[in-house]
């Protein structure tokens, strides 16, 4: 059976025999829906989309029961981003023929673009059976597993993708962020490295492996791979984010407010950047409560926080407790 989309060289192989049994190539009467799939797929290696679907069409109208028009029906829609369109057609295809691999993959990777992980996952899983060594449904259950959060889970699919590609650094890296979730550092360190074995140029890695560090208040490697990251990539401005808060912990005050203003020249709409600004101005307040500048500078930072996330539990609570200097209650006009 032939999954929806592009047609590979080995689908050709099976068009052709459609091709020549809805040409009369054998003997005894071919059923018009029969022949409507088959033209449907030589359109189909032409690029002829409106056509070929309105073949397929046609075959589902004469035999709804035809799992490869519903296939190739929900190829098309995911060719044109259709995607709701294209799950309705890949459910049919499934249904009618279960033991169809390409269009169980095909089928997880729909809901996914719809962000429907669960079924995502139900999808990948029913791959995953059909074909035990493809790294594709390995790889995408694996990413579905850690936006649904359920990261132990995913550690083991992702294994499972090196395992069948040892060479993938980008399954590497997935693996080293399913560790990292799952408090199993050291892990996620080795996974990191073996990603930037296969691909050195990935600054995105390198911070990743910089923030671990940082967890494990590692803080000289954590700076070292940090600056690694933004000699790959000077307009990062997650490096530049976490390397302040790198230069905080080692009470390099100065230092961190050049850094987490450098990360907001690249992004003002960083969240965690005037977080931890605020963070260093309140600091360097409390050292010095003549500073008033630095505590009017932390409550201002704190606020653009929250109002770019306002889910910062731990923020509001320390915006609550040093936010003292309120206005006297006969100044206020409000009411």
């Amino acid at each position: 059976m032939i999954g929806g989309g592009r047609l590979t060289i080995r689908q050709t192989a099976v068009v052709a025999a459609w091709l020549c049994l809805a040409g009369g190539c054998s003997t005894g009467q071919v059923k018009p829906a029969t022949h409507h799939a088959a033209r449907g797929l030589s359109l189909l290696q032409g690029d002829q989309l409106d056509e070929a679907l309105a073949e397929f069409r046609m075959a589902v109208a004469l035999n709804p029961e035809l799992a490869l028009a519903h296939s190739q029906i929900g190829g098309i829609h995911k060719r044109r981003g259709e995607y709701e369109l294209a799950a309705v057609s890949l459910e049919k295809a499934v249904k009618l023929d279960p033991f169809n691999f390409q269009d169980a993959l095909s089928l997880g990777e729909v809901y996914r673009l719809l962000d429907n992980l669960k079924a995502a996952v139900r999808a990948y899983l029913h791959a995953c059976d059909l074909d035990p060594a493809s790294y594709e449904a390995a790889l995408q259950l694996g990413v579905c597993y850690c936006l649904l959060g359920s990261h132990q889970q995913a550690v083991g699919r992702f294994q499972r993708a090196v395992e069948l590609e040892p060479a993938s650094a980008f399954a590497w890296q997935n693996l080293g962020a399913a560790y990292d979730a799952t408090g199993q550092y050291y892990q996620a360190i080795r996974a990191y490295r073996n990603s930037l074995e296969y691909d050195s140029h990935q600054p995105m890695v390198l911070v990743n492996l910089g923030t671990t560090y940082l967890k494990q208040e590692r803080f000289t490697p954590a700076e070292r791979v940090l600056a690694l990251a933004i000699d790959s990539d000077p307009t990062l401005a997650p490096a530049y984010c976490r390397l302040g808060y790198c230069h905080y912990r080692q009470r390099q005050y100065q230092q961190a407010l050049d850094t987490y203003h450098r990360s907001l020249e690249l992004n003002e709409t960083m969240a965690d950047a005037h977080a931890g600004l605020g963070v260093v101005h309140m600091t360097m307040y409390l050292l010095d409560s003549s500073a008033d500048r630095h505590y009017e500078k932390a409550i201002e930072s704190w606020h653009r926080s929250l109002e770019l996330n306002s889910d910062q539990p731990v923020l509001k609570r320390l915006l609550a407790k040093y936010r003292h200097k309120t206005v006297p209650p006969d100044l206020l006009l409000d009411n």
